[in-house]
């Protein structure tokens, strides 16, 4: 994708960061996270430039806020999945 190949999550983590009490800034900044995650070559950016532990200190600081644990907990899923789909590839590849 080109949004990460011109700094879209390193942008996004960013703002993560700096608007961290903001609720609607969270949900949307995972929101595209999720979508980025979708591209095997974005969830390992996203996963090396500590976007897990963004993601995660979103949904520790806004528990009551719905949309914010439904955005995060979605794109945590994706990174999962396309870390679980490296791993068994690389599991074929040594067999």
């Amino acid at each position: 994708m080109e949004i990460a190949n011109l700094g879209g999550i390193q942008a996004i983590l960013k703002v993560m960061k700096e608007h961290a009490a903001e609720a609607k800034v969270q949900e949307q900044a995972c929101r595209a996270l999720n979508t980025l995650a979708g591209n095997d070559d974005n969830a390992v950016k996203i996963t090396n430039l500590g976007g897990i532990q963004a993601i995660l200190k979103a949904m520790k600081d806004h528990a009551a806020q719905t949309k914010v644990q439904e955005m995060a907990c979605g794109a945590l899923y994706r990174l999962s999945f396309n870390a679980e789909k490296r791993e068994e590839s690389t599991r074929r590849g040594r067999s």
